[in-house]
């Protein structure tokens, strides 16, 4: 699930994928400056074998991310086929959840 608010500048996704048990379950909220860019990132949940997902990053004012599709697979369930993509956003930045500076970190995202 996907929102959008405008006021507050803000983006949250809800996504889980259950295949027999197993999947992810992420909740990701993305907060934007006035002109757009992102001013930090914050994911929690738990990943495809349910370990826990808790992180943070912030790209401004000195860091860039970039994002690609390496992949792509559909999936049935009950009849219905439905395509996952593999995105993954990169890029350098801070970690406000360990109070350091990252250097070049990768984030990869199924939806």
């Amino acid at each position: 699930m996907l929102t959008i608010n405008p006021g507050e500048r803000t983006r949250t996704v809800q996504f889980e994928f259950n295949e027999r048990g197993r999947g992810p379950k992420l909740f990701e909220v993305t907060r934007f400056f006035d002109q757009g860019q992102v001013l930090n990132l914050q994911i929690s949940g738990s990943s495809c074998m349910g370990a826990p997902v808790d992180g943070s990053l912030e790209l401004l004012p000195n860091g860039r991310a970039s994002i690609s599709k390496p992949d792509e697979i559909e999936k049935t369930h009950a009849g219905i086929v439905q395509t996952l993509s593999l995105y993954s956003i990169a890029g350098t930045g801070n970690d406000l959840s360990a109070g350091c500076v990252l250097g070049h970190w990768s984030i990869p995202v199924w939806h």
